[in-house]
C-alpha cells in the first residue's frame, strides 16, 4: 500500500502512476485511459507468461 507523502514517477504508459518504481516503465497489458471498468479490463488482459512490463 502507497503513502501520500511518497514520490509518483513518470510511465510511459499514460494511464499508469508510478510509485517506489523510479525507472520508466511501459505497461502493455494496462488500459491506456482511466475508466470505472478499469481494473477489470486490465485482470482481463493479464495472462501468466505474458508481458506485465518493459523498460531499457
Amino acid at each position: 500500500m502507497s503513502n501520500a507523502n511518497e514520490p509518483e514517477y513518470p510511465s510511459l504508459t499514460p494511464s499508469v502512476v508510478q510509485i517506489r518504481w523510479k525507472v520508466p516503465t511501459e505497461f502493455p497489458r494496462c488500459p491506456l485511459a482511466v475508466s470505472k471498468e478499469g481494473l477489470e479490463e486490465y485482470a482481463a488482459r493479464l495472462a501468466f507468461g505474458g508481458v506485465f512490463s518493459r523498460n531499457n
